[in-house]
């Protein structure tokens, strides 16, 4: 509401690019009806300041800085910049934390969706691995492209936790689109991906109240016994390209911006919401906790062998002495 232009920095096309303030940067309209009050263009230029926010009224070639896009708390109050003139208090993370209250940053909710299983593949290990749910607490693990290899126990909590952090999958950042952006951000060769195979119950309407003739029974008969649950079959994919850097805060004893890293994804699937559909067409950037749980190898998605397998045989002898030849006599004649 109280958003100012400050100085002016610049009209050409190369900084609309480097600011995110282009047709590619973040469309902010308030609306009064249907007519908009104010249309502007809002961005960062990730490898400049981190602590600089730049409009473009939508319309104009002007460029502007702005401060009144943070809190007063994230400009450092009364005295928001220091000698060298960057923001105090503020960081990359406080930058979108503040976008939060007005941009909805979730990507998709998994919701009351259940999982059936995991495929996971990366192009550095030869073959792909894939985690089928066997019960409650129960994962199987095992190679999907090799019909003859057995099946082994999988870590329930290694898979859970994939699930987890995938269940409210949120950005942190929108970079571009897939069709323009994937090269630059290693989409085009994922070093990992990621399907999720689900499935959703159908919900039926419950039957019509009556004595019966609405729903095919006749009075007095024996109600009929409740049918299955249908179901219908759903995905969802991740994968996962270059890893991003961003500036988080200023390091006064280093005289440098410390960063954080963030990994650039994109998602699809088979959906059954048009809106999380519609967002398979942009790269994200997400936090590298979420993409934390997907680099597990299969020897770490691997349950540890129980006591029972790894204790020795009954018949072992004790470490160090040779078995009894099969000709042994028993001693002393018995």
């Amino acid at each position: 509401y109280n958003l100012r232009k400050e100085n002016l920095v610049g009209t050409s096309a190369d900084l609309r690019a480097s600011t995110r303030t282009g047709e590619k940067g973040r469309l902010v309209r308030v609306l009064k009806g249907p007519e908009p009050m104010a249309e502007f263009r809002i961005g960062k230029s990730p490898e400049g300041s981190y602590d600089v926010v730049f409009i473009r009224p939508e319309g104009s070639d002007e460029i502007y800085r702005t401060r009144t896009i943070l809190s007063e708390e994230q400009r450092g109050g009364d005295q928001p910049w220091d000698q060298s003139g960057r923001a105090r208090g503020f960081s990359w993370d406080n930058y979108v934390q503040n976008l939060r209250p007005w941009v909805d940053t979730q990507i998709w909710s998994l919701g009351d969706l259940e999982q059936e299983a995991i495929w996971l593949e990366r192009p550095e290990e030869e073959l792909p691995v894939r985690l089928l749910k066997k019960g409650q607490d129960e994962w199987e693990l095992s190679n999907p492209l090799i019909e003859e290899a057995p099946a082994v126990p999988a870590d329930a909590d290694a898979a859970r936790d994939i699930v987890s952090r995938l269940r409210y999958l949120s950005f942190e950042e929108v970079v571009g689109t897939v069709e323009e952006s994937a090269a630059e951000y290693g989409l085009d060769e994922p070093k990992i991906s990621v399907v999720l195979q689900l499935k959703k119950k159908v919900e039926k309407e419950p039957p019509a109240e009556g004595t019966g003739e609405e729903t095919g029974e006749e009075p007095g008969e024996e109600p009929a016994a409740p049918e299955e649950p249908e179901w219908i079959d759903l995905t969802r994919t991740v994968e996962v390209g270059n890893k991003v850097s961003r500036p988080s805060y200023w390091d006064d004893e280093k005289g440098e911006a410390s960063t954080r890293d963030y990994y650039a994804i994109r998602v699809g699937g088979k959906f059954d919401d048009a809106e999380e559909e519609k967002r398979s067409r942009y790269i994200f950037l997400v936090s590298d906790y979420t993409i934390g749980a997907l680099k597990k190898t299969a020897e770490e998605l691997r349950a540890a062998p129980t006591e029972e397998e790894t204790a020795p045989p009954d018949d072992a002898q004790p470490e160090g002495q040779p078995a009894p030849p099969d000709d042994a006599q028993p001693e002393d004649g018995a």
